[in-house]
């Protein structure tokens, strides 16, 4: 294991980092991101098929569609309706908190000049301040997988279809119940910081779990 040094990022530094930056620190084919909230549920849950993919990572219990040139977000309750036969036009991304991505995936951007940008935050009404976006377009992982995914797409970049990803990795126990999946054979997941790797070997709950 090599170790990097790196000053300390603010969570938007973070997201462009990923996008454009980390292309040159990778000298493997693929490269695995993992949060202190991923983990490997079961090793012997990998599969090779994996590496078809350009990027792959837990589904999201959300589906984002291209409106006149504009993106719109759909709610838990809008994929519960379609999770099983989503309409072409829906795009269902994938989480980047453990993922697996391809050395071309990370230096695409940069080769393409695709930028990330932002939309003008929220007026604040609330303290203590902070930055509030209208929509989650500042998160790397659905920039790449749903607002930039057919644009990415159509320069032979390949994502992982829903079936293959809910095996590589989970984020929330929905997508067992509405796919009927068997969670003993799924690899990976990202726990939205509900608990995370604080030191070796050891997991702390970071949030309160609401199993209703």
């Amino acid at each position: 294991i090599i170790h990097i040094p790196c000053e300390p990022f603010s969570y938007l530094e973070y997201n462009l980092y990923l996008l454009y930056l980390l292309d040159p620190l990778v000298t493997t084919d693929f490269a695995l991101i993992v949060h202190n909230d991923g983990f490997i549920l079961n090793g012997d849950n990998w599969q090779d098929e994996f590496f078809d993919y350009d990027y792959i990572g837990a589904p999201l219990l959300t589906y984002i569609s291209c409106i006149d040139g504009g993106y719109q977000q759909y709610g838990r309750a809008h994929w519960i309706e379609h999770c099983n036969h989503p309409p072409e036009n829906l795009i269902e991304p994938m989480n980047g908190g453990f993922s697996l991505r391809s050395k071309r995936l990370l230096g695409i951007l940069r080769e393409m000049n695709i930028q990330w940008s932002l939309p003008i935050p929220k007026v604040l009404h609330k303290l203590p301040a902070k930055l509030e976006y209208p929509a989650l377009y500042h998160h790397e992982d659905l920039f790449l997988t749903g607002y930039k995914r057919r644009e990415l797409e159509e320069c032979g970049i390949r994502f992982a279809p829903s079936e293959i990803a809910s095996y590589f990795s989970l984020e929330d126990d929905l997508i067992v119940t509405h796919r009927k999946l068997d969670i003993t054979k799924i690899f990976g997941c990202h726990l939205m910081g509900y608990f995370v790797l604080s030191k070796p070997n050891i997991v702390l709950m970071n949030k309160r779990v609401d199993f209703e």
